[in-house]
This record gives structure tokens, C-alpha cells and sequence, in this order.
């Protein structure tokens, strides 16, 4: 095997994964296993590291509009004790004009034309449908051509808007916290401290079986125990998908929040269960995690993931672009009002010179590897040391490890036991149809009690 680097980890229960970290080849094999799984990773590894290597590579330096995500406003109508927008900054009144709006849809459309990338606006803030008027004209002048979503707090939607929405083909994402008032409410009430819990499932019932649907949680202390619960309760009001996501301590108040790092893998191993028993019923409707996905997709594959965070540098400034009310614009929605993380303004700057600005070129630098201690972490390379907000806002440089390090590494663990306790089939119940039917054309995956091994190039 020479000097390559192969890890052991445990998975307990007299199991372990034989992993190279650089391009994620891996063997699961029984502790009685352990050398024919060295000695099939290591002939695995010999025939296919030069094509995995640029596999790599060229995910790591890829760099394009994939997305971008326009705030027509920065005001809101809620409260959230997480939110990650400075205060002072979403008081400003301020709102996209619908010919502002046009032109930043028709820019990026040139752009992406002349330069190759993905037509994908995303509407956020602030509360987007604050400013309806702005951005349903523009929709609907461009849906054919645009892939265009809306990610709302869900208090103001109407049927007339949920029919706009659907009859345009817009991916809606709506946020909801909790199974519960008394769960969703601890952390996101109206303005004057109210209940949005009933208004919000009321209007993703909107929604229900509209096939580009989705819910976004964040997970805090309040609600880590009850995420099982929440996935069942979103799977029956006819959602296709949601983001279980950790609160990020990007705004520093949202770091009381944030919860244990055992709570969080008992709460995520509660989840994946879940989620295995609701997708292998016959018959029934596929609901996909996709911070589940993501990882599924990294670890059977070496050139392809789901999220911007499972990479390594992330995808902000690579390729996802904010661009603000005033047309400012900002690697990720995380570094929203902090001038020092400005890349030029849409409006008046060439294109050219906001995707290439000073802040975008400097998280395109954050490899993994130069952070300390990551250069060991058998897991790097679906880490990254995610993410770079939140390591700038708690350590004050970009350079710091995750908040969620031990998180990131537990939930890997947990997707290995799962193809071990449930079969290396359940990745693809992991997964959308769209992925599974990728998967099972591009990897090979033997059955786990086997020592399965994957060819993993997609």
C-alpha cells in the first residue's frame, strides 16, 4: 500500500469503515474482515486513483453561477432568535423596485449564457413575499426560462399566491421548527412576540403533494429531541422534502442555541431511522433529507454533492452569489450586512469583477487542509470545516475549525451504520429517485456484511 493513507474507524458493535480520506473510497468490513478489507481498498484504490484524484480536483476548483439568491427586502415580519441577518440592517425599509428585480434576472441571464452556469434564482431575505409585488411580475415573465424558488417564513402566503406558485413551477421552501406551538414557537414568533404556528401549517398545507415543495428546520436546543417526531409530522401534511439544519451561530446570540453534540447525533440517528422505515414501505411516497442526501451522495461518489457545505472550499463565492436590496452582493446569505464580506454591487459593477471580488477569491483559498487540525480528520473532505461564517463570527478569522466538528464526523459514522445495519441498498432510500437512479448507473455497491466496496465516479 505504500504511503497511502488509509483509516480505520470504529462503528462499534465489532465493525469498522477502511476509508482513504482524499477521495473517499471506503470499505465497511466485520472486525474479523479488517485485512481482506485493507487488501480489497488497497487494490480498489491502485486502479482507480488517478481517475478519482481528478475526480477531486475538479470539484475543488470548479467555479460558476450556480445560484443566486436575490433578498428583495431585508425587512421581516418575524422574530427569530437565530436569525443571522444583523438586527440594524433588517429595520432598513428598503425594497427591491419589480424593474430592479428585472434587472438583476436579466444580468445573470447573460452572464450565465456567455459564461455556462445554472439559471437558478432563489427569493430570500428578510420575508420575500414582503415584497410580492416586486418579484411575482418578474416570475412570471421569465419561469420558462429561469428555475426560480422562494424560501419564506410561510406567515403570508395566500391560495392566490401557493396557485401562482405552483402553476410557474417555483421550488417553495417554508420554515417550520416544530411538531408543535410550544416547539416551533421558543424560537420563530411574529414581531410583537405571537404564535406563528398554526398561520405557517395552515399555509404549507398549500403545498401538500405539490412536487417542488420543501420544509427548512433548525435545529436548536429546543427542538434536537423531537426531530423524528418532526419528520413524521411534515411526511403527513404531504411534504417531498426538508433541511434539518444545525443553528448556526453565524449571528453570535444564536450560539446559546445551538445544542449538545450528543443530543445532536441522537437526534439525527432518530431521524435516519425514521426516514429508512417511512422510504422501504411499498408504495410509498419518497421524503428526502437533503443534508441526509448530501452526504449519502458524498460518500458514494467522489465528484458530486448535494450542498455547498459538504465541500471543500464551500460553495460560497464558488457558486452561490447573495445579492441584497440595495444590490449589493455577498459570497453567502451568512455574511449579509457585513461590508467587509461586500463583492461589488450588481447594478453598477461588471460581472466580472463581483464574482471575482477580494472576498470571493479568499473562501475559494479555505481548503480544508490549511485549517488546523483538519489536515487529520479522516472526514475533510465532506467537512471543509463548515462553515466559514460561523467559524469568522465565533473565532474573528475564517481559518478556525466548525462549531460542529464532532457533529460532522458522528453523522458520517451514522450513515455508515445505517448501510450496515440496514443493507448498503438503503443509501438509495436515502436519496431522491433523481440521485438513486444516478447512483445505481454510476457506483457499484456490494452488500455491506461482504466488505462492500464502491466504484465511485458519477
Amino acid at each position: 500500500m505504500g504511503m497511502t493513507d488509509f483509516r480505520t474507524i470504529s462503528l462499534g458493535e465489532g465493525a469498522s469503515v477502511v476509508l482513504e480520506p482524499e477521495t473517499l473510497l471506503w470499505v465497511i468490513a466485520e472486525s474479523k474482515q479488517l485485512k481482506q478489507a485493507h487488501r480489497l481498498l488497497s487494490d480498489t484504490y491502485s486502479e482507480l486513483q488517478d481517475d478519482l484524484k481528478q475526480d477531486t480536483e475538479r470539484m475543488r476548483t470548479s467555479h460558476l453561477v450556480d445560484m443566486i439568491e436575490l433578498h428583495p427586502t431585508a425587512v421581516c415580519n418575524m422574530r427569530c432568535a437565530y436569525c443571522y441577518i444583523p438586527e440594524a440592517y433588517r429595520k432598513r425599509p428598503l425594497v427591491m423596485s419589480r424593474d430592479d428585480v428585472d434587472r438583476v434576472v436579466r444580468k445573470v441571464l447573460s452572464w450565465v449564457e456567455e459564461k455556462g452556469g445554472m439559471k437558478r434564482i432563489i427569493f430570500h431575505g428578510g420575508e420575500p413575499l414582503l415584497a410580492r409585488d416586486s418579484i411575482f411580475p418578474v416570475i412570471d415573465r421569465y419561469w420558462r426560462d429561469v428555475e426560480f424558488g422562494i424560501q419564506t417564513n410561510a406567515t403570508l402566503l395566500t391560495q392566490g399566491d401557493a396557485d401562482f406558485i405552483k402553476e410557474r413551477n417555483v421550488h417553495v421552501s417554508l420554515s417550520l421548527d416544530g411538531h408543535t406551538a410550544e416547539v416551533n414557537d421558543r424560537c420563530r414568533q411574529y414581531s410583537n412576540g405571537g404564535s406563528t404556528f398554526d398561520d405557517v401549517v395552515r399555509n404549507i398545507s398549500l403545498f401538500r403533494d405539490f412536487e417542488w415543495n420543501g420544509v427548512i428546520v433548525t435545529i436548536t436546543r429546543h427542538n434536537v429531541g423531537y426531530l423524528a417526531e418532526m419528520l413524521r409530522f411534515l411526511y403527513g401534511m404531504g411534504i417531498r422534502s426538508a433541511l434539518f439544519n444545525p443553528v448556526s451561530p453565524a449571528n453570535p446570540a444564536a450560539a446559546l442555541l445551538m445544542p449538545k453534540t450528543e443530543d445532536l447525533l441522537a437526534g439525527y440517528r432518530g431521524l435516519i431511522n425514521e426516514l429508512v422505515r417511512l422510504n422501504t414501505v411499498p408504495g410509498a411516497r419518497r421524503f428526502v433529507v437533503d443534508n441526509i442526501e448530501s452526504l449519502v451522495v458524498a460518500l458514494v461518489t467522489s465528484n458530486m454533492r448535494v450542498l455547498y457545505c459538504h465541500m471543500t472550499p464551500c460553495g460560497a463565492g464558488r457558486f452561490m452569489y447573495v445579492i441584497d436590496p440595495a444590490g449589493y452582493v455577498y459570497p453567502c446569505s451568512e455574511f449579509v450586512g457585513h461590508e467587509e464580506f461586500r463583492c461589488g454591487n450588481i447594478f453598477s459593477d461588471p460581472m466580472a469583477e463581483v464574482l471575482d471580488a477580494p472576498p470571493c477569491k479568499r473562501l475559494r483559498a479555505r481548503y480544508v487542509e490549511r485549517v488546523k487540525g483538519c489536515i487529520s480528520c479522516e472526514y475533510r473532505m465532506i467537512c471543509g470545516a463548515n462553515c466559514p461564517a460561523a467559524v469568522q463570527s465565533l473565532s474573528g478569522n475564517l481559518d478556525g475549525r466548525s462549531p460542529y466538528c464532532e457533529f460532522l464526523k458522528g453523522s458520517v459514522n451514522l450513515i455508515f451504520r445505517t448501510f450496515l445495519d440496514h443493507g448498503i441498498e438503503s443509501a438509495f432510500c436515502l436519496v431522491s429517485t433523481r440521485f438513486e437512479e444516478m447512483l445505481r448507473k454510476s457506483a457499484l455497491l456490494l452488500d455491506a456484511s461482504q466488505g462492500g466496496a464502491r466504484q465511485p465516479r458519477a
